[in-house]
């Protein structure tokens, strides 16, 4: 169809005219590629796109939380139902989120064992890794995830360089604040494809729906 991918890249700049953006300026690993733009579709978060139009961006109000991912595998497998992932919002817990993949790949199963993936909270960044594993295995027992008898036959940690936002109702108002600058810049060629908080659009699902008809 006559595309043009480039990998290794970094847009570096915006070129502005009329209310239209004209150019783009993208750094690759070959070497700089300017581009003239006809439309685009923009499907990262707002702030990076609100720096390349040269608006100041402020970090968020609400820093994230120290957290780590743990890995297990299991003997068994883990009691999430249907699901393959969930957020955890109950009190009484450090857990943020947890993902069993055999609940949507069953070839991740293997003789082996089960894999499990937790993400959690931790009340001190210094904590040693395996008091953190340790925590998550009790944490999940005790929410009823993994049962009483379920044996861990392994389990790693690994530090959670979190780039995603936290979504507490002061960054949420933040956010919502760099999409309307977005839009009231009023740029002609350009179409917003991402996250809208404030409008209900978080997963990816959400973006295409939000996207359909705008792209279409």
């Amino acid at each position: 169809h006559g595309a043009r991918v480039l990998t290794s890249a970094n847009v570096r700049a915006l070129t502005v005219k009329e209310g239209r953006v004209e150019r783009v300026q993208v750094s690759t690993a070959a070497g700089p590629v300017d581009l003239r733009t006809k439309h685009i579709v923009w499907t990262t978060p707002a702030a990076a796109l609100l720096r390349l139009l040269e608006h100041p961006v402020a970090p968020l109000p609400d820093a994230p939380i120290a957290h780590r991912i743990v890995h297990l595998l299991l003997d068994r497998a883990p009691d999430t139902g249907p699901l393959y992932w969930l957020w955890c919002y109950g009190g009484g817990n450090d857990i943020v989120r947890i993902a069993n993949p055999g609940a949507y790949c069953p070839a991740a199963i293997q003789d082996e064992g089960h894999p499990f993936c937790v993400e959690l909270h931790v009340p001190d960044a210094t904590i040693g890794d395996a008091d953190v594993a340790a925590s998550a295995q009790a944490q999940l027992r005790r929410i009823g995830v993994l049962a009483p008898s379920t044996r861990v036959k392994a389990s790693a940690v690994a530090p959670a360089g979190r780039q995603f936002f936290i979504p507490t109702l002061k960054n949420c108002a933040v956010l919502a604040q760099q999409s309307e600058t977005i839009r009231s810049a009023s740029l002609d060629n350009l179409t917003m494809s991402s996250q809208d908080i404030a409008q209900g659009v978080f997963y990816l699902a959400d973006i295409l729906r939000a996207s359909q008809s705008r792209l279409e």
